[in-house]
């Protein structure tokens, strides 16, 4: 049928455009370093953020996330004006991740995370207890109802908004 390789050559067109997909598989090593540093030291206690898939993950991931810190740092290096990143991690479950990212920046970008569910003491173990507030930026743990955000109630009116 002539209509299917239409389609076919419609969507061919359409993928040629995206931009080159990047392979972030490989682990960053600032971030190798600073999971282990953070895994290994004494008080870190073994959650299922810590198994292997999670820090394979982890390690890659916080790969991207240091690239595109740095590409902002240096896009801003020529400008008095630029922005400041701040990485934002927003979601359950994750401490880990964002404390990773906090170390393999060597702590000179701020980092929040934001966590759904109700704070104790326990949940603060992976948070740095021991940042300098006169020469390292701020580690900041927020909680609040992330859920809420992508309820019903909230999307509808954004929606709407949209006009």
């Amino acid at each position: 049928n002539v209509a299917i390789y239409r389609l076919a050559y419609r969507m061919d067109c359409v993928v040629a455009a995206f931009p080159e997909l990047v392979d972030a598989s490989d682990p960053h090593p600032p971030a190798v370093t600073a999971l282990n540093s953070i895994l290994l030291s004494a008080d870190s206690p073994k959650t299922f953020q810590s198994k292997e898939t999670n820090r394979i993950q982890i390690e890659s991931l916080a790969g991207c996330v240091c690239k595109l810190v740095n590409e902002i740092d240096n896009e801003g290096s020529d400008n008095s004006s630029a922005s400041h990143p701040l990485v934002l991690d927003v979601g359950a479950g994750k401490a880990l991740f964002t404390r990773t990212v906090y170390e393999a920046l060597q702590r000179r970008v701020p980092c929040v995370a934001f966590d759904r569910r109700s704070q104790n003491e326990d949940d603060l173990f992976y948070d740095p207890n021991d940042v300098n507030e006169h020469t390292e930026q701020p580690y900041t743990r927020l909680v609040g109802d992330v859920g809420r955000l992508s309820s019903s109630r909230t999307l509808q009116p954004l929606e709407h908004a949209r006009g």
